[in-house]
């Protein structure tokens, strides 16, 4: 069909790379055969930074079950985006900077 049209062969483009994927194989630990939902973003987070992560959301009692985290950068600082499901309002100020100057 991509061959029939141009339009056709563009949107053959978009979408081949992903549908040839090699998909992960199972739920865990991000990695290369494995996907998680809780730590979303592209840029993969270590098993340290998530134990840091949980140990810092512990005390406000914020459980790793309810939460998806997003990892970023912010120049050279490591930014930690919690994100709780909840009925409540967010407040959005920062839990806490760590020795490492990773901001959560």
């Amino acid at each position: 069909m991509a061959s029939v049209s141009p339009a056709l062969a563009a949107a053959l483009e978009r979408v081949i790379g992903p549908m040839m994927a090699v998909p992960p194989y199972t739920l865990g630990y991000p990695s290369e055969t494995a996907q998680s939902s809780y730590y979303i973003g592209d840029k993969h987070m270590t098993k340290k930074e998530i134990t840091a992560v949980a140990k810092v959301m512990e005390p406000h009692d914020i459980w790793p079950e309810n939460t998806r985290v997003h990892a970023t950068m912010e120049g050279r600082t490591r930014v930690f985006e919690i994100l709780q499901a909840t009925s409540e309002p967010p407040d959005p100020s920062p839990l806490k900077s760590d020795d490492s100057g990773a901001i959560y």
